[in-house]
């Protein structure tokens, strides 16, 4: 096996690992309630998307290398994935979204109306 080989074969693993890197990220945005958002920059995550998005169509229009477009393309999509996310949990946060709020007709009970005999 060659060196040129070697890093073929390395580098084929890059998607991979690029892709289940992403993925602890995404989870724990997916879980975290739409407060723990305040602090993650949706603009420097924009920014990451962008650039993805450009080395996505410029690996594969210009270089035309499979692999690197594949690649970028991963990163491309985890990037837009967290960024929605991010987005979605901010929106919710900021009272813009209803989406996936309690909108039971029972409200819930929190722990201070119990204490204050409200329940």
């Amino acid at each position: 096996m060659t060196v040129e080989d070697t890093l073929i074969f390395l580098y084929s693993l890059v998607p991979v690992v690029n892709g289940l890197a992403y993925c602890p990220q995404i989870y724990g945005l997916y879980k975290s309630p739409p407060e723990e958002t305040r602090s993650t920059s949706l603009g420097m995550w924009a920014i990451w998307v962008a650039c993805a998005f450009i080395a996505t169509l410029y690996s594969s229009i210009i270089v035309q290398d499979q692999l690197y477009a594949i690649t970028s393309f991963v990163n491309f999509v985890a990037c837009f994935v967290v960024a929605a996310l991010t987005l979605f949990k901010k929106l919710q946060d900021r009272g813009h979204l209803l989406l996936m709020r309690e909108t039971s007709i029972f409200p819930r009970i929190s722990r201070d109306s119990k204490e204050a005999g409200l329940s």
